[in-house]
């Protein structure tokens, strides 16, 4: 009877170990989840980020062609007129 007892202490301890196993996997899996979170978020702040610097660069672009034709404007007005 004693090898009975040591039989079930043996599956005992090896449903203990898979149930470690298990555990250790679940909580690998959910570390990754998180890390997989964060990663789309940083990812949508960087698309964020970068729409925000094109628009910003657009109108800079447009600020500057307008002050350039403003100006040009102001010199075409300004400019003696020549007889040819």
């Amino acid at each position: 009877m004693a090898a009975n007892i040591g039989f079930f202490g043996m599956l005992h301890q090896i449903y203990n170990a898979v149930g470690t196993i298990a555990s250790a996997v679940g909580r690998g899996a959910n570390a990754l989840d998180n890390l997989g979170k964060w990663a789309e978020e940083q990812t949508a702040a960087f698309v964020d980020e970068a729409q925000i610097e094109r628009q910003a660069k657009i109108a800079q672009l447009r600020a500057s062609k307008a002050a350039q034709a403003q100006a040009l404007v102001i010199e075409n007005q300004t400019a003696p007129a020549t007889n040819q």
